[in-house]
């Protein structure tokens, strides 16, 4: 894919040449290897990294932490807690995840791609850092995109939307869009509509990493037989302070995604667990509106 951080780093290599990150690895205590080097193996000098690549992921690293966190209450509203360090760990993670995943499924994003961070959150300033790219970023939260306006724009540009389409952007605007813990979260009706806007919003061509609750993650009662008939469930909870009412957890299996998502776009994977050992990332081409 077009010149991204990552590229000089082989997965294989480090892990190799640090057997106690693989076994890390391998039980599932480390997402991988890339994953332990951003946040150890870098400041421990670890083998398996090559001069060039090690001095990429630093120099993005610093890039993104330089820039400024939100305050307290905005990181509660989508870490769940207020602690920075935290917020800065799955923040480089989900970046890891998201250029991973386009690896997994052979995505290659054109070189200074125009991209839509959909309902944007704790990863904007380490995408953004991570590739030649325009960064555009959306959310329904007005405090947030307020916030983002004043501190973040040297990264990108930062708009407030409703909660139902449309967004205020032209058809065919960006060649990557990706959305975490907003699809998570929507009724299905509400998915429906923004999964249609957000079809008209991506070039032809272009790729989508949208995440979701997998059917393992719903531990309600009923819910797995809910899912075995419907394969999608929303499940409604005391909701989150600061959004909206409708804002709960939905859950889905693959084979709804599959037949149901390919109204919009072509679904070329779901793969499981992928961010951030949680969340399954779901891989779509667009097929334009």
């Amino acid at each position: 894919m077009a010149g991204d951080v990552f590229e000089g780093f082989d997965e294989g290599t480090y892990l190799a040449a640090n057997p106690d990150v693989a076994r890390a690895v391998a039980l599932g205590q480390l997402g991988g290897a890339l994953e332990h080097y951003s946040a150890f193996g870098l400041c421990e000098h670890r083998p398996g990294v090559d001069a060039r690549a090690a001095d990429a992921i630093r120099q993005w690293v610093a890039a993104a932490e330089a820039q400024p966190l939100p305050p307290p209450e905005l990181r509660v509203r989508v870490h769940g807690g207020g602690d920075e360090r935290s917020f800065a760990d799955v923040g480089r993670h989900l970046t890891i995840d998201l250029f991973r995943a386009l690896r997994r499924c052979g995505l290659a994003l054109p070189h200074d791609a125009e991209v839509l961070d959909f309902g944007c959150g704790r990863a904007a300033p380490y995408v953004a850092s991570a590739a030649a790219m325009r960064l555009y970023g959306c959310d329904i939260d007005a405090a947030a995109i307020a916030w983002s306006r004043q501190h973040l724009r040297a990264l990108g540009e930062f708009v407030h939307n409703s909660h139902w389409p449309p967004l205020p952007f032209a058809a065919c605007s960006f060649d990557f869009v990706y959305a975490t813990s907003v699809f998570t979260h929507l009724p299905q009706d509400m998915e429906d509509a923004w999964l249609a806007e957000l079809a008209r919003v991506t070039c032809p061509g272009g790729v989508l990493l949208l995440t979701t609750h997998g059917p393992e993650l719903a531990g309600k009662p009923g819910a797995g037989e809910h899912l075995a008939r419907h394969g999608f469930l929303f499940a409604q909870g005391a909701g989150t302070p600061g959004l909206p009412a409708f804002y709960h957890t939905s859950y889905h299996t693959a084979a709804y995604i599959r037949a149901h998502w390919s109204r919009w776009f072509e679904v070329l994977d779901v793969l499981p667990r992928a961010l951030n050992r949680h969340q399954d990332i779901v891989a779509l081409r667009s097929r334009g509106a």
